[in-house]
């Protein structure tokens, strides 16, 4: 039984089913309001002129925008790589709008990558990897992410 779940781990995601895939703890559903915090954990932010803020992590693989994240919308630029991704979370609830004109996460959701994440977030196109900074600093994600690797490539 345990070899038949092994392959099945393997070849579910390759036909695109990814239900034994087991989700990042920022995503997990819990009664209390999701509080990521492990020692040594990274957090990035955006903090857009226009006032909104998000915050994210990395988790496995996954760039986790979290809850209580805010995002733009309406900002009349042309978004055609995640316009229906952003449709599709409004759709299901994970972005609401607030009262004062910003959309807000109600739930942490993982984003494939950091670009996504901030398209969403700043409703237009970006590079995610320049877009969000180590929380509390102006290095970039990609600045990060080449210190974590000692710079090779």
């Amino acid at each position: 039984m345990e070899q038949f779940l092994a392959n099945l781990k393997v070849i579910l995601p390759v036909v695109g089913l990814e239900m034994l895939k087991p989700q990042p703890q920022a995503v997990r559903r819990t009664d209390k309001p999701v509080e990521v915090r492990t020692s040594g954990e990274v957090r990035f932010e955006i903090r857009h002129k226009s006032g909104v803020s998000a915050e994210a992590v990395e988790e496995d693989g996954e760039f986790i925008v979290l809850e209580g994240s805010e995002a733009l919308t309406g900002t009349g630029y042309v978004q055609q790589s995640y316009g229906s991704l952003k449709r599709k979370l409004i759709h299901d609830g994970v972005l609401l709008q607030s009262d004062d004109g910003k959309l807000r996460f109600e739930k942490p959701f993982p984003f494939s990558s950091p670009s996504a994440a901030s398209a969403v977030v700043l409703d237009r196109n970006s590079n995610g990897r320049v877009e969000w900074k180590v929380k509390d600093s102006k290095q970039s994600y990609h600045d990060w992410q080449e210190s974590q690797r000692g710079g090779e490539y």
